[in-house]
């Protein structure tokens, strides 16, 4: 299968959340069959037993189509995460209920979550094992998991965010910026 060789962190719960999604979206559009999962291409609805034989052939081709784009789809998801979300979604039928079940359960707009993904992002701080860039991918991520939500985070805050939590070796790096955002005065 194509999209067999992008390799994807499988999903464990909340924390990776949207580290999983995303490429497991694009392997799902790659492989043609993120429409199933999504709902644009649905299952399609029986013939009556007196209908033309156009219109069976044209059911038969279609009902054909999503089961091999479905069973592609929930192969995709489900052999892309743990035990954790494969107990949420066993009496799933198909992709689409597969996926709408993990979003209803990782991507739901309740207090609680709001608050939980900002304490995170407040509490952040530099891991010594991440370089840079993982660690601004960090502040990025529960930054958009937090606009996904419709919870305003200016990227002034974000970039705040990212310097407040670099460490002192870059200090020369954060006095730089500064002195590159600072506006002239008007004279």
């Amino acid at each position: 299968m194509k999209g067999d060789l992008i390799k994807v962190i499988k999903l464990k719960n909340a924390d990776n959340w949207s580290i999983w999604k995303f490429p497991v979206r694009v392997i799902l559009t790659w492989n043609e069959v993120f429409d199933v999962v999504n709902g644009d291409f649905e299952k399609p609805a029986p013939v009556a037993n007196d209908a033309a034989a156009a219109d069976k052939t044209k059911y038969t081709n279609d009902f054909k189509l999503y089961t091999k784009k479905d069973g592609i789809a929930q192969k995709l998801i489900v052999t892309s995460i743990e035990k954790q979300p494969m107990m949420l979604i066993l009496n799933c039928e198909s992709s689409k209920e597969m996926w709408d079940k993990l979003h209803a359960v990782y991507e739901s707009k309740t207090d609680t979550s709001v608050h939980v993904l900002q304490q995170k992002l407040f509490s952040l701080k530099k891991d010594p094992a991440d370089d840079i860039a993982t660690h601004i991918a960090k502040v990025e991520d529960l930054c958009c998991s937090l606009k996904a939500m419709k919870e305003p985070v200016s990227d002034r805050m974000m970039i705040t965010k990212i310097i407040m939590t670099l460490p002192k070796d870059y200090n020369h790096f954060i006095s730089a910026l500064g002195l590159s955002i600072k506006r002239p005065k008007n004279r």
